[in-house]
């Protein structure tokens, strides 16, 4: 069980391959950064503790661990961290509730700015545009050829 450390920031990494937690805890490794590692779950008093949680691994385990999330912490930013990243896991992710998601090999300023994001309140999936961009127009995004606009998601 964690115990919370007065103005520390807990970040929590969930079922991520060795490789993963390693990259994302040199960046993290500071002070006022307290890091705990956990294999595929986490309990409750540990997620009530956590400000920020990474968590990756397959992504049948990661999306419990988000919908698990999501039901107690609805706010609590979660990004998920894989070296094999698909179209379709990131749709279901960012769709289950992600903050955001993002691939191996990570560079420091990268998770910084997710961190930053995080804790700064903005979330990467709450991000408006700058007032400047602003208009009452739509923005439209224009096809490259005169097909019609696909779906994302991979069928089949």
């Amino acid at each position: 069980m964690y115990e919370k450390i007065p103005g520390a920031v807990c970040i929590f990494l969930i079922g991520l391959e060795p490789v993963v937690a390693a990259q994302i805890c040199n960046v993290l490794s500071r002070p006022r950064h307290r890091v705990e590692h956990r294999s595929d779950e986490i309990e409750t008093s540990d997620l009530m503790a956590a400000d920020v949680i990474f968590a990756g691994g397959e992504a049948s385990r990661y999306l419990a661990v988000l919908c698990r999330v999501r039901n107690i912490r609805p706010t609590v930013p979660f990004f998920v961290a894989t070296r094999h990243p698909s179209t379709n896991d990131w749709l279901d992710a960012l769709e289950a509730g992600a903050t955001d998601y993002c691939s191996a090999p990570f560079e420091p300023r990268q998770v910084n700015w997710l961190m930053e994001s995080a804790l700064s309140g903005r979330g990467t999936a709450s991000l408006r545009p700058h007032p400047s961009i602003v208009s009452d127009q739509p923005l439209v995004a224009l096809p490259s050829s005169s097909q019609e606009p696909k779906n994302l998601r991979a069928t089949g």
